[in-house]
């Protein structure tokens, strides 16, 4: 066991990351085949060579869930990590529902003799569900791996990796002019449109407007909206949905998959495009194509909530194409999204 035998050793408490370890495993070896990787449950003989495994890996790494920090065998892991100077990467589940554990109840759960060994300087790699982020988060576990081994632990950075069909280096664009209403009652969403805004400031300039102006019909509230006087606590979010509430749960639920923000905005009736094609000016009086729709914590809640939720019906009732964005980033004021769409 003196000799090196593994590429990656997999630290994580059986209770809240076992999965998602077994997943890692599974998805480095198809990226990297050959690669060796030590998860307990596959090539544990002898739990008393923990630490004989821990030196016999070139890299460690920590899977940060719900009770890492109290698991004594883990404790063992970091520890040997430690005492052999072990290069780490950290990988962070954040999603409560599944064993997560937000970055700072982690760091108080460390042993403060750890803590700055284990949190000091390191960048921390979120652990994602949904395929295309989980692999970037793969595609840097692979980097910082390999930047630990001979060929490249001489390097300043990790080296450069390429993955064929990633979503990062994909060249989005709008075939067509797209005019996203934002509302002012949605709080997060601005900053939404604050980034589409420099991603498209050059050459897309001129293919899409944001605007928070309503169109003229929806300007004056429902008379079921304009009663409402109070605000809406947590547990009453349904209530302002009144009489269109199975329809928009029923739709928001359906399109909670619609995370691909520019794609989606492509989807634009010809009708309106081609009247609108051109000019800048044009866009100024296009109506709108699209609603930007960002579900946080805050979605839904007080006076403001009731707001939302009559630009939403009005949206549907207009057949403007919603475009969803979920916040899942408990330290974002991220939800599940059955709270953002109650049945």
């Amino acid at each position: 066991m003196d000799q090196l035998g593994f590429h990656l050793f997999l630290s994580h408490v059986w209770q809240s990351g076992q999965d998602q370890v077994a997943l890692i495993k599974r998805q480095l070896q198809l990226c990297l085949p050959g690669t060796r990787i030590f998860l307990d449950v596959d090539d544990l003989l002898d739990i008393s060579e923990l630490e004989a495994y821990v030196k016999s890996s070139a890299v460690v790494l920590i899977f940060l869930s719900k009770g890492y920090f109290v698991s004594r065998n883990c404790l063992r892991e970091a520890g040997s990590s430690e005492k052999e100077n072990k290069p780490i990467v950290l990988v962070h589940e954040a999603d409560l529902s599944k064993g997560g554990i937000t970055l700072e109840d982690s760091r108080a759960e460390c042993p403060e003799k750890l803590r700055s060994y284990v949190f000091k300087d390191r960048n921390i790699i979120r652990w994602h569900r949904i395929a295309d982020f989980q692999l970037i988060s793969l595609k840097l576990i692979v980097a910082h791996t390999l930047h630990a081994c001979p060929n490249h632990e001489k390097s300043k950075r990790p080296p450069p990796l390429y993955v064929p069909g990633e979503i990062g280096r994909m060249q989005l664009a709008f075939q067509k002019p797209v005019k996203l209403y934002v509302s002012s009652s949605n709080p997060g969403a601005e900053v939404i449109a604050s980034e589409l805004r420099v991603r498209y400031a050059s050459k897309e300039s001129d293919k899409l407007y944001i605007t928070h102006e309503a169109p003229v019909e929806w300007q004056e509230m429902s008379e079921e909206g304009s009663r409402m006087k109070s605000p809406v606590g947590e547990s009453e979010v349904g209530n302002i949905f009144a009489s269109g509430a199975r329809k928009l749960s029923t739709q928001l639920q359906a399109r909670q998959k619609s995370y691909r923000l520019p794609q989606q905005l492509n989807r634009i009736p010809s009708s309106i495009a081609h009247r609108f094609q051109g000019s800048r000016h044009n866009l100024d009086s296009m109506p709108p194509t699209h609603m930007l729709l960002y579900l946080a914590h805050s979605t839904f809640v007080g006076l403001e909530g009731g707001i939302l939720a009559n630009d939403v019906r009005k949206a549907m009732e207009h057949d403007l194409e919603l475009v969803l964005v979920h916040e899942s980033d408990p330290e974002r004021s991220g939800c599940e999204f059955a709270r953002c769409a109650p049945s």
